[in-house]
């Protein structure tokens, strides 16, 4: 017997309505107010590389994956990986597999990471996956390392100048200022305007600090914002030295993330998914998901014969090269080994240039602020006559 009734064949129709037309309603996380993560220490990336690489040699040695992490485990000094390997020992017990494992602790195993486990898991090759993850890891750490040095040399050396004056300032000025003021005289411009510095410094010291401390919140709460980090992006790749080594920096870590995703059978567009992460530029972000899409529209990934920031004209071939020849990801494996000689040169030239500079802006700061302090000494015996 068919059933006729109105509202029984009313409901397939109803639930494709609401299915189309169904609100975007994000659910709220939840808001974490413990404070482990701010207590416990962070896993670097050469600690994950050498877990990874302890990882891959244990499971050569046909240890089972279980037996392997529980041996690692054991012998970790790093409190938190130690508690993470124990979650994970827990989990793959339970029946997980262990990229799924892996993907519960997002903060220590990038999208990366677990896409290349999950893709050798399902091939039955995790060792080999997990040696190149080692081999990424390795190199991602040397990168990281020498962007760094070239970074923070000149900022500790100007905040130790700063440092200096301030401490000229506040402590040394103001003894002179007591002392030229018993002497009578009238004091050189250079030493009137230092000496007035120093007492304006020291008495609205904490002023200052306070001031100085909210416009530095108030600017890292503005480039969390799109349009902030967007601006601030824009404002770092105009800076000459800064521009040259972030886009060097982001071409060998883009290339060289693509091309082993590639080499592990990840497709283009996936790997494109998961390569578009590793820099925080939001400028080199667009650019990797304009490449997305003209792959999703069936386009090459790059357009030939035109200039396409930050991707040099010497990328845009090699890459265009690798397509065509089937071979794309060994090309972008060699552009990654290309962009990381050619940061190592420039981090060594910007330290050869930065030097100097750095001497010379110190030997003006210190030793003006000195002679300004002396140049009433030289006249003192005029000034006591």
């Amino acid at each position: 017997m068919k059933n006729s009734s109105p509202t029984i064949q009313a409901v397939p129709e109803m639930q494709r309505f609401l299915q189309k037309h169904k609100p975007n309603i994000r659910t709220k996380q939840p808001v974490d107010f413990s404070l482990e993560k701010y207590t416990t220490p962070r896993i670097r990336t050469k600690q994950l590389a050498e877990f990874t690489r302890q990882l891959a040699t244990l499971l050569e040695a046909r240890l089972s994956l279980t037996r392997a992490l529980e041996i690692l485990a054991e012998q970790s000094t790093h409190q938190r990986l130690k508690k993470i390997l124990d979650e994970i020992l827990t989990q793959i017990r339970g029946g997980q597999s262990f990229s799924n494992c892996l993907k519960s602790h997002p903060r220590v195993f990038s999208e990366f990471f677990v896409s290349l486990v999950e893709v050798g898991e399902q091939g039955g090759i995790l060792e080999q996956t997990l040696n190149r993850l080692a081999n990424y890891l390795e190199k991602l750490d040397h990168l990281q390392r020498k962007v760094l040095t070239a970074l923070t040399y000149p900022l500790v050396i100007v905040l130790v100048a700063m440092g200096a004056v301030t401490f000229l300032l506040v402590a040394v000025v103001p003894t002179f200022a007591d002392m030229f003021e018993g002497f009578g005289g009238q004091l050189p411009g250079p030493t009137r305007f230092l000496l007035e510095l120093g007492t304006f410094v020291k008495s609205n010291f904490w002023l200052i600090a306070g001031l100085a401390t909210l416009t530095a919140i108030v600017l890292v709460r503005l480039t969390k914002t799109p349009k902030g980090s967007v601006l601030r992006d824009k404002l770092l790749l105009k800076l000459p030295f800064i521009r040259a080594l972030l886009k060097k920096s982001f071409l060998a870590k883009f290339c060289r993330t693509l091309g082993t995703l590639l080499n592990s059978g990840v497709t283009l567009v996936d790997a494109l998914q998961v390569a578009g992460k590793v820099s925080k530029n939001q400028i080199f972000r667009n650019a990797i998901r304009k490449m997305k899409a003209r792959i999703i529209e069936g386009h090459s990934i790059l357009p030939a014969n035109s200039s396409i920031e930050p991707f040099s004209p010497l990328t845009i071939q090699m890459i265009r090269v690798g397509e065509e020849t089937g071979q794309l990801a060994e090309m972008l494996l060699k552009v990654a080994g290309f962009y990381e000689a050619e940061l190592d040169a420039t981090i060594e030239a910007m330290t050869s240039i930065i030097e100097p500079v750095i001497i010379v802006f110190l030997g003006v700061v210190l030793g003006g602020t000195l002679i300004a302090m002396y140049l009433q000494l030289f006249n003192l015996v005029d000034v006591i006559q």
